[in-house]
């Protein structure tokens, strides 16, 4: 797949601007491109997971840039969508794998990209609340029925897509990133209404200085 991406970029950058219709099919293989690694990735991670070989490599980090690097890179990925950061004054520190809470985020973002449309304003909160870091991603898209609300977690789980893409990936976002979150002592929650929109709620544990 990286081959490929690689191949692409270069026959994108080569490919004369005037040809607009070549430059589209260039950009809509890039994207399918893309969507096929995450889908092989999204996999792997669920092997790893049902193997027991799922670990982390755990740092002490800063949340909040994170949390910056994460929304960057998701804006770069749907740039229709207006993403609104909240973030406290002061650092919040956690010990966690950056890589994994990093595709947390992601993929919460993502799900609210995909879940409302462009003219709807997606929110991203970093909080401390006691001894946790308390990270909500919040869209105001259709919403979840009631009754999907303890299956959404589960494997190769889909509802119904907004207007923010037409593509069905493999449901199977939301199961890593709840398998992620509890693997770093914390919990994810959700709260929906439907036509009102939902929020996600990420929590977990902080590292003060000194420990």
């Amino acid at each position: 797949m990286t081959t490929l991406r690689g191949y692409l970029e270069l026959l994108h950058k080569h490919t004369p601007f005037e040809d607009e219709r070549s430059q589209r099919f260039v950009s809509i293989a890039l994207t399918m491109v893309d969507r096929l690694t995450r889908m092989t990735s999204e996999l792997l991670d669920v092997s790893r997971l049902q193997s027991g070989k799922f670990s982390l490599s755990l740092e002490l980090i800063q949340l909040d840039e994170l949390i910056r690097q994460t929304v960057e890179l998701v804006q770069s990925t749907a740039p229709d969508w207006e993403i609104e950061v909240e973030l406290p004054d002061a650092p919040l520190k956690a010990k966690v794998d950056p890589m994994r809470i990093q595709q947390v985020f992601f993929n919460l973002l993502l799900n609210a990209v995909n879940y409302s449309g462009s003219e709807e304003q997606i929110q991203i909160r970093l909080a401390a609340e006691g001894e946790c870091a308390v990270i909500q991603v919040q869209d105001h898209g259709m919403g979840i029925p009631e009754d999907a609300h303890s299956d959404i977690f589960n494997r190769f789980f889909q509802g119904e897509r907004g207007t923010g893409s037409s593509h069905r990936g493999l449901g199977l976002g939301l199961y890593i990133s709840r398998e992620i979150v509890v693997a770093h002592q914390g919990e994810i929650s959700v709260e929906s209404i439907p036509g009102e929109g939902t929020t996600f709620t990420v929590r977990i544990p902080l590292r003060h200085e000194g420990e």
